[in-house]
């Protein structure tokens, strides 16, 4: 006939080992971390990306049921400033 042990887990005895060995957690946790942290710092390349959208609107205008009609030399003068304002975003500044 077969004998079966019963083995019982105490949580409180379980608690108490993991306590008595708190350090080598501790020290283990704070191995990898710093190791993770310097392995992402050094091999790493940090991206950046950003998106400009500039809208020219060159409809009719209305304004209090007066209606102004854009002329090509507005258009004109937007485009200036449209070439103008690309210029200036990509400054180091800006960028």
């Amino acid at each position: 006939m077969e004998t079966f042990y019963e083995d019982e887990i105490d949580l409180l005895e379980l608690f108490k080992a993991l306590l008595s060995k708190v350090h080598i957690i501790i020290l283990c946790s704070l191995i990898g971390c710093l190791s993770l942290f310097a392995y992402s710092k050094l091999t790493m390349e940090p991206t950046y990306e950003s998106h400009v959208y500039i809208y020219v609107n060159n409809s009719n205008i209305n304004l209090n049921g007066t209606e102004f009609s854009v002329s090509s030399g507005d258009l004109t003068a937007s485009k200036s400033l449209v070439d103008t304002y690309i210029v200036i975003l990509k400054t180091r500044n800006t960028l």
